[in-house]
């Protein structure tokens, strides 16, 4: 029985962020730049402890009614720096690409030009690797910004039994600085 709530449930959230784009709404739309670093566990830089401004970039397109919005994305990230045998035989690369689409809230501070998101989506990763154990994902985000410039942390993780993905999943965590215009 549980196997079917949770395909039902990823199910219904396809439909509904198809179902967004696709619908003829006025809409607000909106592109996005991003770059950042990988984060290790907790608030430290990866464990290679080398800050990289750019192990993270993504452009993303969007749409935003009201206080809710879509958001369509893709980007890659900088995999360890160490020889790692992937599920499929391939050998280590360097970089891991990855598409999302996630619906979020946006709440704007009183009339000031700060702003405050929060996000969830699904996705699926070119790679597999230690931290990121299959290709079907979901990520959440929180963000915080002022005007078209934000700072975001982002965790992409495979959900481990909500999706029925294979163990471990230890995810990955970013932050990054973004523009939106």
């Amino acid at each position: 029985m549980r196997n079917y709530l949770s395909k039902l449930i990823i199910l219904t959230l396809i439909l509904a962020i198809t179902i967004s784009v696709a619908a003829p709404v006025q809409a607000n739309e909106f592109f996005t730049m991003e770059m950042g670093t990988v984060l290790g566990f907790g608030i430290t830089v990866s464990h290679s402890n080398n800050f990289n401004p750019l192990q993270v970039t993504q452009l993303g397109y969007g749409r935003r009614k009201g206080d809710v919005y879509l958001h369509i994305f893709g980007g890659s990230l900088e995999d360890d720096k160490y020889q790692e045998k992937l599920v499929e035989g391939e050998e280590y690369q360097g970089r891991n690409s990855y598409a999302f689409a996630e619906i979020g809230y946006q709440h704007d501070f009183n009339d000031s030009p700060y702003f405050g998101r929060t996000s969830i989506g699904l996705g699926r990763v070119a790679k597999v690797s230690k931290y990121l154990s299959s290709r079907n994902m979901f990520t959440f985000a929180a963000s915080f910004g002022y005007r078209r410039y934000y700072i975001s942390w982002r965790h992409i993780s495979n959900g481990e039994t909500i999706l029925e993905n294979p163990a471990p999943n230890k995810g990955r965590d970013m932050l990054t600085l973004g523009i939106e215009f």
